[in-house]
């Protein structure tokens, strides 16, 4: 039992590490390409828009990759008793908790998505027309911007709606969304077994406040000036996202240690 746990330990470790790499070596590849700052190696021919599809397929593949590789992390068959690990994975031998950790992460994504501006609603149409008729289309810009912010993607779904992706957001919504809807089902569990409900509560929405606002440093901007009462100028928006990196060092180690938290809290109350 214990040799399997490790496994599946390992197995997970290494996906995510794997993951991680073929994302690196991608981005750094593609920008040799498409940075910038080497105009004079830029190809803007049709090899560059293949290399393109191609960043793009390993970013979806290797963002789902690392959500299953958090999941064999995380959970296991039959892990060690008294074991964090067996307290993290105890909600999930009932599937409603599956299910609930699927359609929480689904929600958060389309929440993040919105917010991000994945999903973009535009008074003014988009320019997809064919005889003064809308068709739905993907436009793919292969060049150039620093690394990680291309290609850029359009998808016209309607006149008025579009989806906007940047590699770096694709991976972001994956993983925060997994981890945020991961949390969010230990908590929903936790809660019904425990009395003190405000604690973690607390515990998991730290992590998922700050994921919300990964994608987003304007919308963060916005809601903290709207608290406070300040005018939410364009300077202010620009300072605020300079701390977009702040924003993603913080969130996602704390949604990564949440349920291990979580799984501690509850382990005390019941042993």
């Amino acid at each position: 039992m214990r040799i399997k746990e490790n496994i599946l330990l390992k197995k997970g470790l290494r996906i995510i590490i794997f993951s991680v790499s073929s994302l690196i070596f991608s981005y750094v590849f593609y920008s040799k390409f498409t940075n910038p700052n080497y105009n004079d190696i830029i190809m803007f021919t049709p090899v560059l828009f293949n290399i393109s599809i191609g960043l793009l397929i390993i970013t979806f593949i290797s963002s789902i990759a690392i959500c299953f590789g958090l999941w064999n992390l995380y959970v296991s068959n039959e892990p060690a008793k008294k074991n964090l690990k067996y307290f993290i994975s105890f909600p999930f031998k009932e599937k409603k908790y599956i299910l609930i950790m699927i359609l929480s992460g689904i929600f958060y994504g389309i929440i993040f998505s919105f917010l991000s501006q994945i999903f973009v609603f535009t008074d003014n149409g988009s320019n997809s027309f064919e005889d003064n008729k809308f068709n739905p289309s993907i436009k793919i810009i292969p060049c150039c911007n620093t690394i990680g912010y291309v290609p850029i993607t359009y998808v016209y779904l309607t006149e008025y709606f579009y989806i906007f992706l940047i590699p770096l957001n694709i991976v972001l919504v994956f993983i925060v969304s997994f981890l945020v809807g991961f949390n969010i089902s230990i908590n929903a569990f936790m809660i019904k077994r425990l009395k003190d409900k405000n604690k973690l509560r607390v515990i998991g929405g730290i992590g998922a406040t700050c994921g919300l606002f990964i994608g987003c440093p304007t919308c963060a901007g916005s809601i903290i000036t709207a608290i406070f009462g300040f005018s939410a100028g364009t300077t202010t928006i620009s300072i605020l996202a300079s701390f977009q990196t702040v924003f993603i060092v913080i969130s996602i180690p704390a949604l990564m240690i949440a349920p291990f938290i979580l799984a501690k809290t509850f382990k005390n109350r019941i042993i």
